[in-house]
């Protein structure tokens, strides 16, 4: 007997509640955004990678690029307490799927969500829908709409973004 699997964020897709890009089926589970990036052949700045932090007792999420970092002090400063990142397990409870497919919306315990400013400047981006081996790629404007999220400026600066600052301000 076959065990019945809920995948609310794919669901949604299905049932065209959610206007997507392109879709892609990939041969086999991705682990993690990198690995994504490359079998679909994607710009790594246009990968969504879900984080899950506990800010005290209340669990947030934030989508942001691989490329960044999340700034855990400007979580501290909002919620005005210690913030530390959620376990893999504690990720699988809450979003209710595998760490490397968690999806950016439709998870299974209602948390706020933070999007990267930063995913708002590329074209379309791309979204594990709840299964490592399926990925979407749908506007930020409906990533923004499907998942309620806030658009915040929540990276700290990495170093390759430091030296590509560093080279436009010499030319």
């Amino acid at each position: 007997m076959p065990i019945d699997i809920e995948f609310p964020f794919l669901d949604m897709i299905e049932s065209g509640e959610i206007p997507v890009v392109d879709r892609r089926q990939l041969h086999y589970l991705t682990r993690g955004v990198h690995q994504a990036a490359e079998m679909l052949k994607a710009d790594i700045r246009q990968m969504i990678e879900v984080s899950v932090y506990w800010c005290g007792a209340r669990p947030v999420v934030v989508l942001h690029t691989p490329v960044n970092r999340v700034d855990l002090s400007k979580l501290e400063q909002w919620f005005g307490m210690e913030v530390r990142p959620a376990s893999p397990t504690e990720i699988s409870a809450l979003c209710g799927t595998h760490i490397y497919g968690s999806p950016p919306a439709g998870q299974s315990y209602q948390m706020p969500i933070f999007i990267d400013d930063d995913l708002m400047h590329q074209p379309f981006v791309w979204a594990a829908a709840g299964d490592p081996a399926v990925w979407v790629a749908l506007t930020p404007e409906n990533l923004v709409r499907v998942s309620g999220g806030y658009v915040v400026e929540i990276k700290r600066p990495n170093y390759l973004q430091m030296v590509e600052q560093f080279r436009s301000r010499s030319s």
